[in-house]
């Protein structure tokens, strides 16, 4: 079965695993995880929550990794610099 005893659980953090991987900007400055509004961020869904938080990949422009999750309320879709759509 996996890792975890719950079937549940066990397929959650599968897909979490092979999550694709999605560009956040964060809307308020951190300063727990030393972040700045504006920072953007690697992000997939956060395998317990994944309608409602982000686990933080890292900050795109240095690759630095905060090791946290986010809500979604603390950011918002980046776009994709080059094409100018939002990023899926």
């Amino acid at each position: 079965m996996g890792r975890w005893n719950d079937p549940f659980v066990q397929r959650l953090a599968d897909d979490a695993e092979h999550a694709t991987e999605s560009r956040w900007e964060l809307l308020a400055d951190d300063e727990r995880f030393g972040l700045r509004a504006g920072d953007v961020l690697i992000c997939v869904p956060y395998w317990l929550d994944p309608g409602d938080k982000l686990t933080v990949l890292r900050r795109e422009s240095d690759g630095f990794d905060p090791s946290c999750n986010v809500y979604r309320s603390q950011v918002r879709r980046a776009t994709d610099p080059g094409a100018g759509w939002p990023d899926g």
